[in-house]
C-alpha cells in the first residue's frame, strides 16, 4: 500500500495526487514510529538518544497535523477501511 501511495499520480489526477502524497507521508510515519517503538522496547543494546526521541515526537505531531488535513478525503477513508477490514488470510 505504501508503494501505491508513493506513486506520482499528479499527472493522472491533479486533485487526488497531493492528498495521496500526504497520505503516504502519514502512512510512512506510522511505519517509522512503530519500528522505532519496537527498537526502543526490545533492542536493549540500542542507545537511547534524546535528539532522536524529539525527532520522533515531531514526526508524530506532523503526521497528526497532516492527517487532520486529509482525513475527510475519500482516499484517506478507503485507506483506513483497508487497514481495518483487509483480508489477512493466506
Amino acid at each position: 500500500m505504501l508503494k501505491l501511495l508513493a506513486a506520482d499520480t499528479r499527472a493522472i489526477d491533479p486533485v487526488q495526487g497531493p492528498i495521496r502524497e500526504k497520505l503516504g507521508l502519514v502512512a510512512q510515519a506510522v511505519v517509522d514510529l512503530q519500528q522505532a517503538r519496537h527498537m526502543a522496547d526490545y533492542d536493549i543494546e540500542a542507545p537511547l538518544d534524546s535528539s532522536d526521541a524529539l525527532l520522533r515526537v515531531e514526526q508524530a505531531i506532523g503526521a497528526f497535523y497532516t492527517w487532520k488535513e486529509i482525513k475527510d478525503a475519500d482516499i484517506a477513508q478507503d485507506y483506513l477501511y483497508s487497514l481495518l477490514f483487509k483480508d489477512r488470510t493466506f
